[in-house]
């Protein structure tokens, strides 16, 4: 498995690799995030991943990509591919101070990356704000894709 790698912060890596099918995108996230820490993953009650005496993990896949979250503290990713979005998102987004595709796709994985750093499934209840969160965009095979890591 050919892994790309890019260091956000000291503590924090951000690992994504390429997925041949789509059907087997959440395990080849799991084997990304096994091969980078060298350890099996466990998953909590809540399914959350981990790693057992850390480091702690977060894990993401979208159309053609899996990716993995390497942190020193609780972490959070979300990785999503560009796509049409529906005008009642877009409300929601506008609402959040983000209008636009781009910018609605930056506002949800920077919520789904919230919600997976504080262990809780997708609300759309107020939460926390992250001390950290970066937010990037990567190419591949054609297609955007737009990423959130909150720590």
């Amino acid at each position: 498995m050919e892994a790309f790698r890019l260091e956000l912060s000291q503590g924090l890596t951000l690992y994504w690799t390429k997925v041949a099918a789509r059907a087997d995108r959440h395990a080849v996230a799991h084997r990304l995030c096994e091969t980078v820490t060298g350890r099996p993953l466990r998953f909590a009650e809540s399914g959350r991943p981990y790693v057992p005496g850390g480091p702690y993990v977060s894990l993401s896949h979208s159309g053609a990509l899996a990716m993995c979250a390497v942190s020193e503290a609780v972490v959070g990713v979300d990785l999503e591919r560009a796509r049409p979005v529906s005008p009642r998102l877009l409300t929601r987004a506008k609402e959040a101070g983000y209008g636009g595709k781009r910018e609605f796709l930056l506002w949800w994985t920077a919520r789904e990356a919230n919600c997976k750093r504080l262990g809780r499934g997708f609300t759309w209840s107020p939460l926390p704000e992250p001390e950290h969160c970066v937010q990037g965009t990567l190419e591949h095979a054609g297609g955007t894709y737009y990423y959130s890591v909150c720590w």
